[in-house]
């Protein structure tokens, strides 16, 4: 049985300028912005439905991840850093898994952590996703959605207001935000939560409170949805302090979290042995050549600092420099298509689901996503156009339990 099923099975050819009508029900879904439009090579030529199997498979270990943080909190892992004080509970897990190649497995395939982060993105441009799919085959996609809302919750726009904006006002933090990859997504999130788009160095703070020009007058900032990786921005040890300073503010995404909860810890989770990862410096401690490991950056996104060939003097030269902490390697694994593009190619990807980490009740769905390559490597910086590549709405099979 294959882990995915295309929603389109009936379509015998595609209809002309699919990627175009897509585009079109995409702005004109009200969760975007066309200043910055999702490139019409970043959208997947079909919808997909889990298996059963899969369903159940990456619900266990979302289950599990949230589990393993939830004791980690509890045990106060974060509650003495000087830097940010008070800031000890994630909201947010973007949690992404590769569907691999697992001979002794049922069909063939198993799931494998590929990782994870306490990082908010694209979770208003899967929703969006969906709405253009819907316009487009409202029969098709007739009674699912590409979210878990919480229990008695019915809007996923209420949904997003009570987690990421609870407050009136507020500001969407991020270092030139027209000029990030991600603009499709983070100018519609401003928009939907009512957030102003805020730089840095458009801030100040005074006694403690945040504060934003407007019109020559400033005014306060209530909440903060930080979308900012302080490494990433020029003034970073700056905006550190400033932020440092910043008491009366309500935060969603805390930029502590980025450099908290990511990829790194992934030597910490109790994975089965063909899983396990290491420390960059614990290499040899996996029992496997340097040529089947995979060499990852626990500071990068998006698929950067990722080195897929690697030998063993890289590894030793590397874990004998004062960056080693940042790294960690990882079993190589083959990638199991996922679907198949309309001209036969096999499409393989990765699994992103958005978490909310609400602090009152259980964590829920936010989105569901699949980024689909016809190469190994799922990363949208490789991607070129060709079919069934892109971003694909992921949705639970009818009927199927709720994962929290």
């Amino acid at each position: 049985m294959t882990p995915m099923q295309r929603l389109d099975a009936a379509f015998d050819s595609p209809p002309a300028g699919q990627r175009e009508r897509l585009q079109a029900a995409w702005l004109a879904s009200g969760l975007a912005d066309a200043r910055a439009p999702l490139p019409l090579h970043n959208m997947g030529e079909a919808p997909l439905v889990m298996s059963e199997r899969l369903h159940a498979e990456l619900g266990q270990r979302l289950r599990g991840l949230c589990g393993w943080l939830q004791a980690r909190v509890e045990t106060g892992a974060w509650a003495d850093d000087a830097q940010w004080p008070g800031i000890t509970r994630p909201d947010v897990l973007a949690a992404d898994l590769a569907v691999v190649q697992a001979p002794e497995a049922p069909g063939g395939w198993a799931l494998h952590w590929v990782e994870f982060q306490a990082f908010h993105s694209v979770t208003v441009a899967a929703q969006a996703l969906h709405l253009a799919w819907q316009a487009l085959y409202p029969a098709l996609l007739q009674g699912l959605q590409p979210h878990e809302l919480p229990a008695g919750q019915a809007s996923w726009h209420q949904a997003m207001r009570d987690w990421l904006a609870p407050l009136p006002g507020g500001v969407l933090l991020e270092h030139a935000p027209l000029a990030q990859a991600t603009a499709f997504d983070l100018l519609p999130t401003a928009t939907l939560l009512g957030l102003a788009l805020a730089e840095p160095h458009q801030l100040r703070c005074e006694q403690g409170v945040l504060q934003r020009q407007v019109d020559g007058e400033w005014m306060d900032v209530p909440q903060v949805l930080n979308r900012l990786i302080l490494h990433e921005d020029p003034q970073g040890e700056a905006t550190a302090r400033l932020l440092a300073q910043a008491r009366a503010v309500r935060w969603r995404g805390h930029p502590a979290w980025f450099d908290r909860i990511h990829k790194g810890l992934l030597p910490q989770l109790p994975l089965p042995a063909d899983e396990r990862c290491a420390p960059l410096a614990q290499w040899r401690a996996l029992g496997r050549p340097a040529q089947a490991l995979v060499l990852k950056s626990a500071r990068s996104w998006g698929g950067t600092g990722v080195r897929l060939q690697v030998d063993a003097a890289e590894l030793d030269a590397l874990a004998a420099t004062v960056d080693a902490p940042h790294w960690i390697v990882q079993p190589r694994y083959q990638a199991f298509p996922l679907a198949t593009a309309r001209d036969g190619a096999p499409l393989y990807g990765e699994l992103r689901c958005m978490l909310a980490l609400p602090p009152d009740g259980p964590p829920w769905i936010a989105a569901r996503l699949a980024r689909l390559s016809r190469g190994s490597m799922a990363s949208a910086r490789s991607w070129s156009g060709l079919p069934g590549e892109g971003l694909a709405p992921v949705y639970a099979p009818p009927g199927s339990p709720r994962t929290f």
